[in-house]
């Protein structure tokens, strides 16, 4: 499968906050295997969030570069 568009920040806030609530829920049920994939949801969507951030510092470190070099 190939995304079209990358999700936006608000559908990761949105993602994140039905990944806390579905862990939380499914622990009070004491439903592991659904509160693991929840947490791991939630650890995907951090590790996204941190690549997003690593990568637009990088392009900023790049273009400010190319510009001292001009």
């Amino acid at each position: 499968m190939i995304a079209n568009k990358p999700m936006t920040g608000e559908q990761l806030d949105e993602l994140m906050t039905i990944a806390v609530n579905m862990q939380r829920d499914s622990e009070k049920v004491s439903d592991r295997p659904a509160a693991m994939f929840a947490y791991a949801v939630q650890v995907a969507v951090l590790e996204l969030r941190n690549l997003r951030t690593n990568v637009a510092a990088q392009v900023a470190d790049t273009t400010s570069l190319k510009h001292a070099q001009a």
